[in-house]
């Protein structure tokens, strides 16, 4: 029996789909935040915001904290939509460029509300936007999927003949 290396064997990748793993990957990023809120992973987290925003920032002491359900529609329509676009993108570096450009943009809403006054905890909605997003990446990783197959064709008709 003659030895075979795995680097000989091309293995077709399965095609892949955007929007039914695109909701289910943002519904898992969602079930981590929220598990992770449940076993009281951002608690100290969230005091340590709070504590820079009003003594190192020196903004009011009266901020007005969103309400969870806000917080939990926006993680929820955040990490699908990430996950959705992720999966719609092609190139493993353009989705990795989107999913570090999102966690920023989750990031960066915590200054942009406290300057009105509006304390928005980033936790919920940033863990739920790196599990969408990293599903996303996995899935976008172990499947072909169809922009990329769109992109490839693409550069095939450009090239020089």
């Amino acid at each position: 029996m003659a030895e075979v290396s795995y680097s000989e064997i091309d293995v077709e990748q399965p095609e892949g789909g955007v929007f039914v793993p695109g909701l289910l990957c943002g519904c898992i990023g969602l079930l981590v935040s929220l598990v992770l809120l449940k076993l009281g992973a951002f608690d100290s987290l969230e005091s340590a915001l709070v504590e820079l925003l009003v003594n190192e920032l020196r903004l009011s002491q009266s901020l007005v904290p969103l309400s969870f359900s806000i917080l939990l529609t926006a993680g929820a329509l955040y990490s699908i939509v990430i996950a959705l676009v992720i999966l719609d993108s092609a190139r493993a570096w353009r989705r990795i460029v989107i999913a570090v450009t999102s966690w920023v943009v989750v990031v960066a809403m915590v200054a942009s509300l406290a300057v009105w006054d509006i304390y928005f905890s980033p936790f919920i909605v940033l863990s739920g936007v790196i599990g969408a997003s990293f599903c996303a990446v996995l899935y976008s990783h172990v499947h072909r999927m169809p922009c990329d197959a769109l992109s490839h064709r693409k550069e095939a008709d450009t090239w020089p003949k």
